[in-house]
């Protein structure tokens, strides 16, 4: 009787090596996601291939966001891939790349300085440690 104890722990232990894993990829796979779409100015080559990646069928069914992104994705026709790249290479430098003063200061860019006990705005430091 202990043998067969024994042998559904080691398979339990397998079971749960194996959800580890794949928990893992899937974990792996959204980081990747948000490296290509952040860390660089997006390209059509990027969209193309996380539109046809395999994983989106498991990052669908951990997170809300990952089934709203794989179903734009998914609802883009070919031919207006490159208005998505479009729309997304602005934002991208919005968001990213240097330019000066945006009209609008995100609340994380805001901090009061202690001297003078003012607003100042530090939204290029803040945009430069995420274009990191």
């Amino acid at each position: 009787m202990e043998g067969k104890t024994m042998l559904t722990m080691a398979g339990n232990l397998t079971h749960r090596e194996e959800q580890t894993v794949e928990c893992l990829e899937v974990r792996n796979a959204a980081y990747q996601l948000l490296v290509d779409f952040i860390g660089e100015e997006p390209t059509l080559e990027n969209i193309v291939a996380w539109r046809n990646h395999s994983i989106w069928g498991q990052l669908s069914s951990m997170s809300e966001g990952a089934r709203e992104v794989c179903k734009r994705l998914q609802e883009v026709p070919l031919l207006e891939l490159y208005n998505l790249l479009s729309s997304m290479r602005v934002e991208y430098e919005r968001l990213f790349l240097p330019g000066g003063e945006r009209p609008v200061t995100p609340c994380e860019s805001m901090y009061r300085a202690h001297e003078q006990m003012l607003p100042k705005s530090y939204a290029q430091e803040v945009r430069e440690d995420y274009a990191d």
